[in-house]
């Protein structure tokens, strides 16, 4: 027998799972003008001393070491738009993905410098 659920979202939810997410964006030029291109999400995380951001290995692959990158948040507090750049020769990165599509794990870690 099937059974049907409800489940509600609302700001309890929603608030700190906006809080905690980051978008990662890839710069380009078109012209005189700059690009943005969404190039995949990730979560604030710490362990200890280390903060960073842990996104999918994919995502990573695709933004070069040296490359700067945007991050786009979304929190529940104002303004409710925040774009930061970070300078990814700054970071330090693992990746655990073997670069197959859909293979687990596809797992990626990017360090935020101190400051």
């Amino acid at each position: 027998m099937q059974q049907e659920f409800t489940i509600k979202i609302d700001d309890t939810f929603t608030g700190p799972v906006c809080d905690y997410s980051v978008g990662f964006l890839k710069f380009g030029r078109e012209g005189n003008h700059e690009t943005a291109t969404p190039m995949g999400t990730g979560t604030f995380v710490k362990l200890g001393k280390l903060y960073g951001i842990l996104t999918a290995g994919h995502v990573l692959k695709e933004l070069e070491p040296n490359e700067t990158v945007g991050l786009v948040r979304f929190p529940s507090v104002q303004p409710a738009l925040q774009n930061r750049r970070l300078n990814l020769a700054h970071t330090k990165r693992v990746m655990d993905w073997n670069g197959k599509e859909c293979d687990a794990p596809d797992l990626a870690f990017v360090s935020i410098p101190d400051g």
